[in-house]
């Protein structure tokens, strides 16, 4: 795991977002900024903390939903994760951007499906 990640010049460091959060947990920007990069940094046990807060404080946030169904995914909590991916997909038509929302309720449910099943079971749209 590398523990000194390399940031754009400019980019907030993890100690910045833990302050940030620490600061303000009930700000779900910050809680979300900080288990994202807690996700991609591999510390999933932290990040999963971190964004169950962030999407309590957000339950339409279906990108919130979405990396917490990975990270729990990564966690091996499988029933979680399902609950967390299907948040996602219910959730993603939210996003101003309607690629990217049929991008991410189609990958929710594919996560979702093959946690349950291990197919992804996605058709192609007609």
């Amino acid at each position: 795991m590398d523990e000194d990640p390399r940031l754009a010049k400019g980019a907030p460091t993890i100690d910045d977002l833990k302050e940030a959060f620490e600061a303000d947990p009930n700000n779900g920007e910050a809680a979300s900024r900080l288990g994202w990069e807690l996700y991609s940094l591999r510390h999933y046990k932290a990040a999963a903390e971190v964004l169950q807060s962030a999407h309590d404080l957000a339950k339409d946030d279906p990108e919130i939903a979405y990396v917490l169904g990975l990270t729990l995914k990564q966690l091996k909590e499988k029933d979680r994760a399902v609950k967390a991916f299907q948040a996602a997909a219910k959730n993603a038509d939210r996003l101003e951007n309607k690629l990217r929302a049929t991008m991410l309720k189609r990958l929710s449910h594919g996560q979702a499906n093959f946690l349950k099943s291990g197919d992804w079971d996605m058709e192609r749209p007609a």
